[in-house]
């Protein structure tokens, strides 16, 4: 795997890690909005700030996989013309 390829596996890595922080954040407000608890009361995280945390980070998976596409993409046009 090429650097450009590792960087951006290791940031996909970090986005879906991003993405199952702000999912068990979301299910957690969930839990306590269900309890008719207010989040400041007990500290949980706000659950609009969970949704939108999913969101960015299902952003950033795509965007780091199309890089990856891109990388491959560029390496095998470099292999073609060496060919």
């Amino acid at each position: 795997m090429n650097g450009l390829s590792s960087l951006s596996a290791s940031g996909l890595q970090a986005s879906m890690h991003a993405f199952d922080r702000s999912a068990a954040g979301a299910s957690r407000a969930a839990a306590q909005s269900s309890n008719d608890l207010p989040d400041a009361a007990n500290g949980g995280p706000d659950l609009l700030d969970s949704v939108v945390g999913m969101r960015v980070a299902a952003s950033d998976v795509k965007a780091n996989l199309a890089v990856m596409r891109t990388a491959d993409e560029m390496l095998g046009t470099l292999l073609d013309m060496k060919a």
